[in-house]
């Protein structure tokens, strides 16, 4: 995603647990701060991720022993070439952990503070207001695929913390804030709380982050979908909204956990997909209600599939939208990953050209992620991560091309990377410089991928 160069100076946030509290009137002051980087941000960002190129490469792969998940390339005020931040994921993380981790693409080392001093990675996340790593134990997880929306210096990820915060004393899922320029903690935002209710869908974790009409969205274990309004800084008004999304992992005592799906926006709507039981939904944040043709969850999969762990835009090939796809992990090597796509309204449709047989066979449990979409060489094309759980495919990343309906041109399907780790890679996202991919994946890796032969590195 395009990154603004728009910093946020002076945030504040909720009281920490050692009773940091903040005046009312700085909290009004930063909101206001806040929210106008939100607002100017929102109304500047690209669809797609066809971002400028930048004088970015990685030579060599990193190894960040940090089961990070998507890489977010980011240019501090000054510098000349990007930083690739990582966050870890999964709820049941100890908050107290490290998981964030910078990498400086100017030394191929880890990122020095702001003001040039070397420091170490990875580092803790917090809740409230402070310098990433002060102090040195965190108190804040995501979710097993967090989606992280990056607006200007600030990069907003789906949170989960079983501190206690005012109206949420046993904890509570919401959105979570680092500011990426001065490398620290902002303002985290509490959004439903944590419960263990025998007998009763409880909260336990969530899924997200999309940004929708200067909203920000994500949905609960008990299928309950969040909502933040980056214009008032508050929860929006009635959430969180109920429109018959399944709850997933919502048992009694088993939080903090993961929801098992992921989600995506197409057109104003909000795709949802959850694994038990393996449906997906759409969400209308105009109604705050299902989407019309969709009060029926849409199942996806078949009889051999696993996870739900992809949602994103169906294109024709002229790269226009016209519906959503869901990808689903086989759970044996009798069949590809299964691909599902509806319209608009809500009506099954079959897959476009070949993207339905990109998925190699042969391997049990298969993984496959949200694609990264991006123009290269003026067609519209889509990067899918993928392995197995068994590790026959460690980690390769599928190529489709939406304008010519088939796998990309030139690039290898799969695609594997032999030169980092021995291959094993495990891959989880990928961000793009307009150049390059930059990769990420379960074996704690940073490499790249030459989006158009293939080549690790780039």
């Amino acid at each position: 995603m395009a990154v603004m160069g728009i910093i946020a100076a002076g945030l504040t946030c909720f009281p920490s647990t050692a009773g940091q509290l903040r005046s009312r009137s700085l909290r009004r002051r930063a909101h206001v701060r806040l929210a106008a980087v939100l607002i100017l941000t929102a109304a500047a960002l690209p669809l797609t991720a066809s971002a400028p190129a930048m004088a970015a490469d990685l030579p060599s792969p990193i190894a960040t022993n940090l089961d990070g998940f998507t890489p977010i390339l980011y240019t501090p005020p000054g510098h000349t070439r990007p930083q690739v931040w990582q966050i870890a994921h999964h709820g049941y993380v100890p908050t107290t952990a490290p998981k964030v981790y910078c990498t400086d693409l100017a030394t191929g080392q880890p990122c020095s503070l702001a003001d040039g001093t070397p420091t170490a990675w990875p580092k803790p996340l917090n809740t409230w207001e402070s310098p990433l790593g002060d102090p040195p134990t965190g108190n804040i997880s995501t979710t097993r695929e967090p989606l992280f929306v990056h607006l200007g210096s600030l990069l907003f990820y789906p949170a989960l913390t079983t501190s206690s915060l005012p109206g949420f004393p046993h904890g509570s899922v919401g959105v979570g804030c680092v500011d990426l320029a001065r490398q620290a903690n902002c303002t985290y935002f509490p959004l439903q709380r944590l419960t263990n209710i025998p007998g009763t869908a409880n909260v336990n974790g969530l899924t997200g982050l999309v940004l929708n009409n200067a909203k920000l969205y994500g949905v609960s274990t008990t299928g309950q979908v969040l909502c933040l309004d980056t214009t008032t800084l508050g929860p929006c008004t009635g959430q969180p909204y109920s429109t018959g999304i399944p709850a997933d992992n919502a048992a009694a005592g088993t939080g903090p956990y993961d929801y098992s799906g992921t989600m995506t926006a197409v057109n104003g709507k909000i795709y949802v997909s959850s694994t038990n039981p393996l449906v997906l939904n759409c969400f209308d944040p105009s109604t705050n209600t299902a989407c019309a043709g969709w009060t029926t969850p849409k199942p996806i999969g078949n009889s051999h599939s696993s996870l739900a762990d992809a949602v994103y835009t169906d294109y024709d090939n002229t790269g226009t939208a016209v519906g959503t796809c869901a990808s689903v992990g086989n759970a044996d090597t009798s069949t590809n990953a299964v691909v599902n796509c509806f319209d608009f309204n809500g009506n099954p449709v079959s897959p476009p050209g070949t993207l339905g047989a990109i998925y190699p066979t042969g391997h049990a449990a298969g993984i496959t992620m949200n694609p990264t979409t991006v123009t290269v060489g003026g067609d519209l094309r889509s990067y899918f991560p993928f392995w197995t759980l068994d590790v026959g495919y460690a980690g390769q990343t599928l190529c489709f091309d939406w304008n010519t309906q088939t796998t990309c041109g030139g690039f290898p399907n799969p695609d594997s990377h032999p030169t980092v780790n021995a291959g094993r890679t495990l891959d989880y996202g990928y961000d793009y410089d307009g150049t390059c991919l930059f990769g990420l994946g379960d074996a704690g890796w940073l490499f790249t991928i030459d989006p158009n032969t293939g080549n690790t590195p780039c």
